[in-house]
């Protein structure tokens, strides 16, 4: 069994943060990137690792994905390595050259990597929507496909506004939003005329 990490990089400069959440601990911890929390939290010794990130290719000129991408590799071996274990790191590479196959593409890229038995943690913060939609499509594939695959927690984080107050806008909040995945599930499979008693078991 693997413990797989799926997330898209930050393609915009990175700005040190302050992480807050009602719904992980976090104390006595401080990352650039979300994922690294997640992970934090989950590894521990013995564990088999697979760090899945998609990053922007770049050029010449732009590669700031690419930059990122190296920080937060250095990151996660940083914590890995405290936990006596060592991550295996997979890259997608994606271009800013937008066709109506890019998404379809993206699906196929993530579900090649995945394999029964696979504990999955996703992080929705950053990336484009075509990107974000895709993964969330990739994990229900791969939950029906495969055999004895486990959705862990999907993650976005908030970044607060500089409106509400210049303290705040230093601060993002990460949010566990694996409850959606789950809903989305529960709809696949619905009848018509389900609506009435499903409405009242999710609470609508």
């Amino acid at each position: 069994m693997r413990k797989v990490f799926i997330s898209i990089m930050l393609g915009q400069k990175l700005v040190e943060n302050e992480y807050i959440s009602d719904d992980f601990d976090l104390k006595g911890q401080q990352f650039y990137f979300p994922m690294t929390y997640l992970l934090n939290n989950n590894v521990s010794k013995g564990d088999k690792v697979l760090v899945l990130t998609a990053v922007e290719k770049g050029n010449d000129i732009n590669h700031i994905s690419l930059d990122n991408y190296e920080k937060y590799k250095a990151e996660v071996n940083k914590v890995v390595e405290t936990k006596g274990v060592t991550a295996e790191f997979q890259e997608i590479m994606t271009d800013d050259e937008f066709t109506v196959f890019t998404g379809k593409g993206f699906f196929k890229e993530i579900v090649k990597f995945l394999q029964d038995d696979d504990s999955l943690y996703a992080d929705f913060t950053f990336g484009i929507k075509i990107f974000t939609i895709s993964m969330f499509i990739a994990l229900n594939y791969v939950v029906s496909a495969n055999k004895n695959v486990n959705i862990k927690h999907i993650i976005y984080s908030w970044k607060y506004s500089s409106a509400v107050t210049p303290e705040k806008a230093k601060q993002s909040k990460i949010y566990d939003v694996t409850s959606l995945f789950f809903i989305n599930s529960i709809a696949a499979q619905l009848n018509e005329g389900d609506r009435k008693s499903i409405d009242k078991m999710l609470g609508l």
